[in-house]
């Protein structure tokens, strides 16, 4: 039981962050389409590894979001006042969660298009 309690303690600020990033709009934005994703694709009946793919991109583009909703935070601590690098930083930032958002979305779209 001291080895559960241990775990537990440790997974405790991965958990609080998650709950933390729920109640941001980005984040949530995207939990909501992953959720409509996957629903949409078991009723098209996607096949294991078609499911595979579509989870582990959800996961990706959802971990992007994470990675940088905590940048754009740390910016705007960092320099709460307007800056071109601030900027420059959190349109990078965003620019890879576009980029991972697109592959997922092309990704998608060729295992629809390959169902015919």
């Amino acid at each position: 039981m001291q080895l559960f309690h241990a775990v537990i303690k440790k997974f405790k600020p991965a958990i609080v962050g998650i709950v933390t990033g729920l109640k941001d709009k980005s984040i949530l934005i995207q939990c909501s389409i992953g959720i409509f994703v996957i629903i949409c694709s078991l009723l098209l009946n996607f096949n294991v590894i078609e499911m595979i793919y579509v989870i582990v991109m959800i996961g990706l583009v959802i971990t992007v979001e994470y990675i940088n909703t905590t940048i754009e935070k740390i910016v705007n601590k960092m320099s709460p006042e307007y800056s071109i690098f601030a900027k420059e930083i959190k349109d990078l930032s965003a620019a890879a969660v576009l980029i991972i958002s697109i592959i997922s979305a092309i990704g998608y779209f060729m295992i629809l298009w390959n169902r015919g």
